[in-house]
């Protein structure tokens, strides 16, 4: 009996995945052109318009880094976290 449950898990699991997958595969093959293909995702927009907020011009200043309101590296927009835009900035 715990056998047959296991096994009809795992093809439910299974059966909900492939939807997944294929809902997702349909919605990426017809694409959803957000701001009808000129812009970016208003995410993908709102964490570049930060990222370009943000200088390193503090850190030659010494401890002004640790004051918020005057520091340059905070961002002051963390809705994704920092990694994003810190990666966005150094790498950029």
């Amino acid at each position: 009996m715990n056998l047959l449950y296991k096994n009809k898990f795992y093809t439910n699991y299974y059966f909900g995945l492939l939807l997944l997958f294929l809902f997702s595969f349909f919605i990426r093959i017809i694409g959803l052109n957000w701001d009808d293909g000129f812009l970016f995702h208003p995410d993908e927009r709102a964490i570049l318009m930060h990222t370009y907020e943000i200088s390193f011009s503090s850190l030659s200043r010494g401890f002004e880094i640790f004051y918020e309101s005057k520091s340059s590296i905070n961002a002051q927009w963390f809705n994704y976290g920092s990694l994003p835009i810190y990666f966005l900035k150094l790498s950029s």
